[in-house]
């Protein structure tokens, strides 16, 4: 077994090479490949291998002549990862040491992909999100590495979808036609949902492979408050559309949990002066998919799930009046 790191960039080559360095110090990863994505400064992979003491070759660049965004990246650097699993890793978070305990244990394992924890630097104590904390421990999911059980999965399921967060094995990716989305934002919630879809196999691990640098400063693409936002739910509707089918069905609940809560970061993360655009959008994907959805009735789905999703539908309709 092997193991890629795969980093999509843009204009920000100084924390690129503090995460390289990290990579050589771990002495975990058989293959680096980044993904300059339209960067002002052109990136030299030479240059990138020696700033971060690897050796020359180390780093196989793939340059965007401009930027098509994050998904667009990773998606250009799956057909040139020559190893059998794979790392998606962000420029400017951090690896842990655990990172290389866990691969270890990883090796000689049967699994699509292992979903492990991670801090981020906006949570309290530098740990996980609330959110992402209760999900954690409603899933049961406990230990250095154990196998996702079916009752775990739909709680995992509706964590925050990085996609740094995973090992994935390389050929799951590939059989399954498992993509980003490739727009400006939320590219990630397509490679997550899509992989919880096709999985047959999911292991799980407490150790705390990555610290997330949570930025405000606007130099982020999650930072952006624009309407850009607003194109994730043709993405949304084709996720909706594959848990429609039978194979969907343990996940749907999950989804429209997910959905709900989503949109209301959006909306905390979104211009005022889009507000309107998004409870329309809302309320015409819930209202789209209310077959499987069932609501107002729920299926399988909470009273505050249920409470989310009408909520969205009433602004909806005072939106588009």
């Amino acid at each position: 077994m092997s193991l890629a790191l795969v980093v999509p960039v843009r204009d920000d080559a100084d924390r690129l090479t503090t995460l390289l360095d990290q990579a050589r110090i771990l002495e975990t990863f058989d293959q680096i490949v980044v993904v300059d994505d339209g960067s002002a400064d052109l990136l030299h992979a030479a240059d990138l291998a020696a700033a971060a003491g690897l050796t020359p070759g180390a780093v196989r660049l793939i340059r965007h002549s401009r930027s098509r965004g994050p998904g667009a990246a990773r998606n250009a650097a799956l057909p040139a990862v020559t190893t059998s699993h794979l790392l998606f890793f962000d420029s400017d978070d951090h690896l842990t040491g655990d990172m290389a305990l866990l691969w270890q244990s990883l090796r000689d394992r049967d699994f699509d992909f292992c979903q492990f924890r991670h801090n981020e630097t906006s949570a309290p104590g530098w740990g996980l999100t609330a959110w992402d904390a209760g999900l954690w421990r409603a899933s049961g999911a406990f230990g250095a590495l154990t196998q996702l059980s079916p009752e775990g999965r739909p709680w995992l399921a509706q964590t925050a979808c990085y996609p740094w967060n995973k090992i994935y094995r390389t050929g799951f990716l590939r059989d399954h036609a498992i993509r980003c989305a490739e727009i400006p934002v939320h590219e990630d919630i397509a490679l997550h949902w899509s992989g919880y879809l096709a999985a047959r196999r999911i292991l799980v691990s407490d150790r705390i492979c990555a610290n997330h640098i949570v930025r405000t400063d606007g130099t982020r693409e999650t930072n952006r408050r624009g309407p850009e936002r607003l194109k994730v739910f043709g993405m949304l509707d084709e996720i909706a559309a594959r848990l429609a089918a039978p194979e969907g069905e343990g996940l749907r609940a999950p989804f429209a949990s997910f959905v709900t809560h989503l949109f209301s970061w959006i909306r905390f993360n979104l211009a005022s002066a889009h507000h309107p655009a998004l409870e329309a959008g809302a309320g015409r994907f819930l209202a789209a998919h209310a077959g499987w959805l069932d609501l107002p009735g729920g299926y399988r789905m909470t009273p505050v799930v249920r409470a989310r999703a009408a909520r969205w539908m009433q602004a909806a309709g005072a939106a588009t009046a």
